[in-house]
């Protein structure tokens, strides 16, 4: 952009260009990136080389693989937040191109930070413990009650916990602690 009467506007022919001013960006669409920002307490758990799945908000069935490329070297705050927010900036390169992915389109991206095979999940509200330090359980419908089982549990995030052993696939959890009596006789 640049000033033109009292606005900005967008360049044009016949405009005046100053020394050193940018106006163009010349961009090679095979080999895009997605400059992204993780909240500093996420940020210890990528990687170079993380794999990714980068989404575009205008293209919401779009899926494409990336991998991460960059993460920056210090934090910078987030000046809609409050002071103590800070993100550090990560840079994603797609790893397969679309001709629907244009130059500053909004985007989201997933990086795996871990994996586990053939591990099932359960949501975080159903993992229940005595104390923060004790060991991990949950309710699991039997019959009409509900029976109390001590689980392993294995990466998690926001959402999901792995549970590595103490259910079996088909079991159903119960999201919130069942009422003491039916609980197996624990409470």
């Amino acid at each position: 952009t640049t000033m033109r009467g009292a606005q900005m506007a967008q360049i044009k022919a016949g405009d005046q260009v100053g020394p050193g001013q940018p106006f163009m960006q010349i961009v090679d669409t095979s080999s895009m990136l997605v400059k992204a920002t993780v909240n500093q307490v996420d940020a210890e758990k990528i990687r170079i080389g993380a794999k990714a799945t980068i989404r575009l908000d205008g293209y919401p069935d779009l899926v494409l693989p990336g991998e991460v490329n960059g993460i920056g070297a210090m934090s910078r705050a987030v000046m809609r937040l409050t002071d103590y927010v800070s993100e550090v900036p990560v840079v994603v390169r797609l790893l397969r191109t679309d001709p629907r992915v244009l130059p500053d389109l909004s985007a989201s991206v997933d990086v795996v930070v871990t994996r586990e095979a053939d591990t099932l999940m359960t949501p975080r509200e159903s993992v229940f413990r005595d104390a923060p330090d004790g060991p991990p359980y949950v309710f699991v419908r039997q019959g009409d009650g509900w029976l109390r089982r001590t689980v392993e549990l294995g990466p998690a995030n926001n959402i999901l916990t792995a549970v590595r052993s103490g259910v079996k696939a088909g079991d159903v959890v119960a999201r919130e602690r069942p009422p003491a009596r039916t609980a197996g006789g624990k409470k």
